[in-house]
């Protein structure tokens, strides 16, 4: 067995990888994001350019769909619209829903009804929504066309199993677009769509098949509008359910304790010279000194020789009567 695989692994790559896409190619869009359910969701459907009803029992506490017996049962007349051409004509229905295991019988989600008969009859489904009896999440989504009473769709979508996901349901006159999670899925048009009336009767659950719902198969929010909610009303419900599900901060933790010290890192490189600094002002000058000490007295020279005119060593003449006084005059 393990030359076999050896020998042939190339070959068993590529058959997994085949596999592979064709898991991707007809179950790719099972791969949705999901987020976080609370107990606070029921203000993201407020759309404020429609009128909405939600079904009371789901507003803020998961409800167990029943079966035959238990269902809920509503008269669209009751549900506050304006009851015009216009909300027969478009309606939207948008919920969270929470298939928590699969089971081999139908399970019927909703059904709008103008006839008292299940099916399959102009009027019978207008819509109606059920999961498919293979033990899967698979949707099977019904509704009146001029073709036929049991038109519709079967969207090529799992969504995860035990996991609250967001369903749109969009009647705009007479197209119909599936969301879930904010993203279309499908979009069909037709060239009539049979409408509700204001005597059309809402069963949330079995009313008619009576085998299928076991309690396993949760809606919350189940909310109808009076008209066709935008691409981007779906998105900002489905972006509104994130934000409600991140909820408040939590409180601070406390600071851990300090580490210890690294070890030093190695000694850098020495910096280049930097440039001459420019020379700095003359500083003040200094303050005179102290007057220095008198010198000793030097020694008394000794008595040149006589000359003319020294009068230490020369002998004044004795000027006779007839002597020149004035040729001394001078000295």
């Amino acid at each position: 067995m393990y030359k076999f695989i050896k020998k042939n692994i190339f070959l068993i790559l590529i058959i997994i990888f085949i596999l592979l896409l064709f898991y991707v190619f007809y179950y790719g869009k099972s791969f949705i994001e999901t987020f976080v359910d609370t107990a606070n969701t029921s203000a993201a459907f407020n759309i404020p350019t429609l009128t909405k009803w939600t079904f009371h029992d789901s507003s803020s506490d998961w409800f167990k769909l029943p079966g035959k017996g238990n269902e809920k049962k509503y008269m669209y007349n009751d549900l506050g619209f304006s009851n015009t051409d216009e909300s027969f004509d478009s309606i939207s229905i948008s919920f969270l829903i929470n298939i928590v295991s699969g089971l081999d019988k139908w399970r019927c989600i909703f059904h709008f009804n103008n006839t008292d008969k299940d099916c399959c009859n102009f009027g019978d489904r207008v819509p109606a929504m059920f999961v498919h009896p293979d033990n899967t999440t698979k949707f099977h989504i019904k509704y009146s066309t001029d073709t036929t009473g049991n038109d519709g769709i079967d969207p090529n979508i799992l969504i995860p199993m035990a996991t609250p996901t967001l369903i749109t349901l969009v009647f705009n006159k007479n197209n119909f677009t599936f969301y879930v999670n904010g993203n279309s899925v499908t979009s069909i048009g037709y060239t009539d769509i049979y409408p509700r009336n204001k005597d059309t009767k809402i069963y949330i659950g079995d009313h008619f098949d009576g085998y299928g719902n076991d309690g396993n198969v949760l809606i919350k929010n189940f909310t109808i509008y009076d008209g066709a909610l935008t691409e981007t009303d779906v998105k900002n419900i489905y972006n509104k359910l994130n934000e409600l599900s991140i909820g408040p901060p939590g409180p601070q933790g406390i600071a851990g304790q300090t580490g210890m010290p690294g070890p030093a890192g190695p000694t850098g490189s020495q910096g280049s010279k930097g440039d001459k600094g420019e020379k700095g002002d003359r500083g003040d000058p200094g303050e005179k000194g102290d007057k220095g000490d008198r010198g000793d007295p030097g020694e008394k020279g000794d008595v040149g020789p006589a000359w003319p005119g020294n009068p230490i060593s020369y002998t004044q003449p004795n000027f006779g009567p007839n002597s020149n006084k004035n040729q001394y005059a001078k000295y």
